[in-house]
């Protein structure tokens, strides 16, 4: 048994022991929290994004390039995520509706692109993961937002090169 007497820091959760009672808040939830969590949270993160969109552990660094080196990995994950599963043919993707596109109308997107006020719809073939193709069409915006398989692998095989100065 020990003389020393108990002090206050000793009941304390070992996450708070050393913080002032002004450092601390209640949360949404109720639960008692550190104020400067948010703050220690992006350092954090920063830390290990190091080489992502100019972040250094030797610079100075702004939140926006912490939010822009994790966009840059999730656009990463989605890249590999979509070209893990190409079928063979396949020549586009469209990363909102999640399907790769292939054998679109040259005709069909010619007139679209020369009348766009009338609206044409431009016929291809989509495929969804189930490896199965089937006829499809979509206006000119649809077209627009596709990204080609090629591209997709330049971006991938980029990324390690050319991040750090993004």
């Amino acid at each position: 048994m020990s003389k020393n007497p108990v002090s206050e820091q000793d009941i304390r959760l070992p996450q708070f022991r050393d913080a002032k009672l002004e450092d601390l808040e209640f949360d949404g939830s109720g639960e008692v929290v550190r104020k400067d969590r948010f703050e220690n949270s992006m350092r954090k993160i920063q830390g290990m994004l190091h080489g992502i969109n100019g972040l250094s552990s030797r610079s100075a660094w702004t939140c926006d390039q912490v939010v822009g080196a994790v966009d840059q990995l999730l656009r990463f994950r989605q890249l590999v995520t979509a070209l893990h599963t190409v079928p063979d043919d396949a020549e586009f993707y469209h990363f909102d509706n999640d399907v790769y596109v292939k054998d679109i109308d040259a005709e069909h997107e010619y007139l679209a692109r020369s009348a766009p006020k009338e609206s044409h719809l431009i016929n291809h073939m989509i495929c969804e993961d189930d490896g199965n193709w089937e006829q499809s069409s979509g206006f000119i915006e649809y077209i627009d937002h596709l990204i080609s398989i090629e591209a997709m692998r330049k971006e991938i095989a980029d990324f390690g090169g050319n991040n750090a100065n993004s």
